[in-house]
């Protein structure tokens, strides 16, 4: 028996999903899914960007960034370990994504503006899984950037929003912002347009558009939408200058892929930021604010069907189940 397993890696935790292969082909979640905080050593604090940014080609993690790195890898580990337990006699094939900037080699991550650089991520996680005896049918290849899996994901997914369109453009807004995108029925590697889409993490985009942004002007630990119901002060104004950033951006990021001869027949947007487009007791603050500020682009884009939000959370962890069946064509 073959079980497939999605893991999807964010900012304050990681999620497991065991993921079910139907008749269609498609993808749907499974009845099983584990989710862990990540263990955070009291003192740590992310190195300093202009650091990891100057040090990408080669990490130099310190004694207490590499005891966090390691206190991550032991949360992915047991996740897994719990993710699968009575499952031991399977065929276990695992894929996994993780926030920030991936190695050259695609097997780490180099910078990470909310968490330890993981540069080792998968050697050291395919040691810990053999050292828990798991029987993963080949070990994990590579650490999957999550924009390109959110990516998969609405692609192979039964309810996802790229499936049957041939170029889309996807963007996911969480802790962050990250970005996937499909062009005639293939995807390509986010980190290989750098030159054309800025990381929105240099451009100031991720603070502007991402959760963590809009609670910290909030100064609230609680999302916004329910900020916006409770009469909170500034929450409906701050959504909507959230949705008028988000249609700029948008416009800026269709442009350049324009100009660069990718031309996208979809706009996704998921995650966090999906479920605000989505809730039409919100769509009063969103709706208008985000098709003026695309108004030069396409008219009523929510309403033509060019702009989609997407609801699907686990697309990331889709994505890389996806993947790790060889079901994504590059």
């Amino acid at each position: 028996m073959t079980v497939l397993i999605g893991i999807d890696g964010g900012a304050s935790g990681v999620r497991l999903f065991v993921v079910d292969q139907l008749a269609t082909g498609r993808l749907r979640l499974g009845a099983r899914q584990v989710e862990h905080d990540w263990t955070r050593l009291s003192g740590f604090q992310p190195a300093p960007l202009d650091q990891q940014v100057a040090e990408q080609d080669d990490p130099q993690l310190e004694r207490m960034e590499r005891e966090e790195a390691d206190a991550w890898i032991h949360t992915v580990a047991n996740l897994v370990a719990e993710g699968v337990i009575g499952l031991r006699d399977a065929d276990l094939r695992l894929g996994v994504c993780m926030p920030g900037v991936k190695t050259a080699d695609g097997r780490g991550v180099a910078i990470f503006r909310r968490g330890p650089r993981l540069p080792h991520f998968v050697d050291d996680l395919n040691r810990q899984l053999r050292g828990r005896n798991l029987p993963l049918a080949s070990p994990i290849e590579r650490v999957s950037d999550d924009g390109d899996a959110a990516a998969w994901g609405e692609e192979w997914a039964a309810e996802g929003k790229l499936g049957g369109v041939p170029s889309g453009y996807l963007v996911n807004l969480g802790s962050g912002v990250a970005e996937g995108l499909k062009v005639e029925g293939g995807f390509v590697p986010i980190r290989s347009l750098r030159d054309v889409l800025p990381a929105p993490w240099l451009t100031g985009a991720e603070d502007r558009l991402g959760m963590v942004g809009l609670q910290r002007d909030l100064d609230s630990t609680r999302p916004i939408g329910a900020l916006v119901r409770a009469g909170h002060p500034g929450a409906a104004e701050r959504l909507t200058r959230w949705a008028e950033d988000l249609g700029a951006f948008l416009r800026v990021r269709l442009e350049r892929l324009e100009q660069a001869g990718l031309a996208c027949e979809r706009v996704v947007v998921g995650a966090r930021g999906g479920e605000l487009l989505a809730d039409l007791g919100l769509a009063e603050f969103t709706h208008s604010a985000l098709e003026n500020a695309l108004a030069s682009r396409r008219n009523r884009a929510m309403r033509s069907g060019f702009l989609v939000p997407s609801t699907l959370r686990a697309a990331p962890a889709i994505g890389v189940a996806a993947d790790a069946l060889e079901l994504i064509e590059r």
